[in-house]
């Protein structure tokens, strides 16, 4: 059993950028069989260092119009997951992009992605140009991880981040997509993950950041927008945001992401018009039925403000995406932003 040291933090839940593997590759481990979380899985890397991806058993030789296709030769075989769950994937994978592309207005065009499925665990990891990318699916280790539904996942995560780039008018920042990118890129995969009934899985409870922004100091991450996209209380609150503007505001995902902006506080403004401060009636709110900041669970309630449903991302249970409008003689309570505007609010386990 190897024990590096980020075994010391929860890898299951750390930044997706971050990959045990990666930690494997520069100690250089050649192979090991590795039991994290009661799940054993494999790592392992050619004798030059470099991982062998083929396209052995691949629908088309893994080539689609906007994808190329390869897997860990390690991942092939009597037992193994490949190529059968690549080929599902293949399957979709068109469709998959149109969802995106249209979630972006339809006229950004992204090609040239290599997307390869390697033996590593946690996510996935992408560079590259809106004509030539790389795209690494490290979905290994989970109870999911045969599931091809986790990989497409996986690609929306990534792909809409390259769509950020193209698109070239705020989500993307710098060198990646930083904060407000990364809570984009998990609304939008989650999203993904609810219109095509994957909310089951496993995978929404896994990747949820929700709780880690409102068991802190709930700092204002939508005036400000650091160029971070871990797995933390920062992207807790971008990703609750984009929710709040969705579930809550009832934009719409194309509306969102083509209101692009410097600050989660200008996309408001670009949708709404209004120059208030967006961040203090979206703190009150989720304070009002949150209040705790060390202890706050949210284990599938669906809040409601002026009849509008808003169904929070959550790690527990539950799950983001579009939920019906509930009515009934629940109890009400009141929440007024400094502006003097109150909102009324429905809770329903």
């Amino acid at each position: 059993m190897i024990r590096p040291a980020l075994a010391a933090h929860n890898i299951r839940n750390v930044t997706k950028h971050i990959q045990l593997g990666d930690y494997l590759e520069n100690a250089r481990v050649k192979s090991a069989t590795i039991v994290f979380l009661n799940r054993p899985f494999r790592y392992g890397r050619s004798k030059e260092g470099a991982m062998a991806y083929i396209t052995t058993g691949l629908t088309n030789g893994g080539v689609t119009t906007h994808y190329k296709f390869s897997y860990d030769q390690a991942l092939g075989g009597p037992g193994g997951p490949e190529p059968a769950r690549t080929n599902a994937v293949i399957a979709a994978c068109e469709g998959d992009y149109n969802l995106m592309s249209g979630w972006f207005g339809g006229g950004l065009v992204v090609t040239g992605m290599s997307v390869q499925v390697t033996t590593q665990s946690n996510g996935a990891s992408w560079s590259g140009t809106s004509t030539s990318s790389t795209i690494q699916l490290k979905a290994q280790g989970a109870s999911y991880s045969n599931n091809p539904a986790y990989l497409r996942y996986l690609i929306i995560a990534e792909v809409t981040e390259i769509f950020m780039m193209t698109q070239g008018t705020g989500w993307f920042q710098g060198g990646d997509e930083g904060s407000k990118g990364e809570g984009l890129s998990r609304f939008l995969s989650s999203q993904f993950l609810a219109l095509n009934g994957f909310l089951g899985v496993g995978i929404d409870a896994d990747y949820a950041v929700a709780d880690l922004w409102l068991n802190s100091s709930r700092q204002d991450f939508v005036n400000n927008a650091p160029n971070d996209n871990g797995y933390d209380a920062t992207n807790g609150c971008t990703t609750l945001f984009i929710y709040y503007l969705f579930s809550q505001l009832g934009f719409s995902i194309k509306q969102i992401v083509g209101a692009a902006a410097a600050t989660l506080a200008g996309v408001y403004k670009n949708l709404s018009g209004d120059s208030n401060d967006p961040f203090p009636l979206f703190k009150e709110i989720l304070g009002v039925w949150f209040p705790s900041q060390t202890s706050s669970a949210v284990h599938g309630p669906i809040l409601t403000i002026h009849g509008r449903c808003w169904r929070l991302p959550i790690r527990a249970s539950g799950a983001p995406g579009i939920v019906p409008i509930i009515s009934g003689s629940t109890p009400t309570r009141q929440a007024s932003s400094p502006s003097g505007r109150r909102s009324r609010l429905r809770i329903f386990d």
